[in-house]
């Protein structure tokens, strides 16, 4: 018998749409039932991953930089670098401070171009530049310098000498550090204290079973969501630390 390969790619959009239905049924249901806490702690799971999917996203479109052909949008004219600059403008608001948004924007922007002219591919790089140009993600000041380098060929350009393709990788490593040190995975990066343990069964003999989003209303959980406080409390019951 021949086994087939497994598209984890198709599996993942799959799995993907299973969680967003059953996300946006139960916002609809809790809507209709006026279950005020239990929207809110839906929506706030529902917003969470949506965000770190644009992350993803957007780190994915990072790794494969100088790939050019590797393609992420149905445009085939747009190359990762791009795609990726694409949705960090959509991610002002994940980022710890303005300054590191404009630092990764420009990388960006030159590293779309400077992959292009490493690889010899004088064509695309002008295509790039258009590209920029016609959404109107491209300072003046810059393009010009890039069209200039472009038009030469300038590969050992100071701009493209300072803002190179290990220095985008490190910034976006930065951002990624922020990000995680403000938005920590429970399930990765953290571990529960006894405090925050101790939050959590105060907040439960106050509030009850179920009431996951009072409870974080009323301690500092460090960024967890009240998924994550569910989650903890069968811990601590699977552990015989609560009844």
């Amino acid at each position: 018998m021949v086994v087939k390969p497994v598209d984890f790619s198709h599996v993942e959009a799959v799995a993907n749409g299973w969680m967003l239905d059953f996300w946006f049924v139960s916002l609809c249901r809790y809507f209709k039932e006026d279950k005020l806490d239990e929207f809110n702690e839906t929506l706030s799971t529902f917003e969470d991953r949506v965000q770190k999917r644009m992350i993803c996203a957007f780190l994915a479109r990072i790794m494969h930089g100088k790939q050019l052909d590797v393609q992420f949008e149905m445009d085939d004219r747009v190359m990762p670098l791009m795609s990726a600059a694409d949705i960090w403008l959509n991610m002002r608001d994940t980022v710890a401070g303005e300054k590191l948004f404009e630092d990764i924007t420009n990388l960006l922007l030159v590293q779309s171009v400077a992959v292009c002219l490493d690889n010899g591919q004088r064509s695309k790089a002008s295509s790039a530049l258009k590209w920029f140009e016609k959404k109107n993600d491209l300072p003046q000041k810059l393009r010009l310098k890039l069209s200039t380098i472009v038009a030469q060929r300038d590969t050992y350009h100071p701009l493209l000498l300072s803002y190179t393709f290990p220095r985008l990788l490190e910034t976006v490593e930065s951002y990624v550090d922020a990000f995680l040190e403000k938005n920590p995975s429970d399930y990765l990066l953290q571990k529960w204290t006894y405090q925050l343990d101790q939050n959590l069964k105060h907040g439960f003999k106050r509030h009850g079973t179920g009431k996951w989003a009072r409870i974080l209303l009323d301690y500092d959980f460090e960024g967890r969501t009240g998924t994550q406080l569910k989650d903890r409390w069968r811990v601590l019951k699977r552990n015989h630390e609560v009844s």
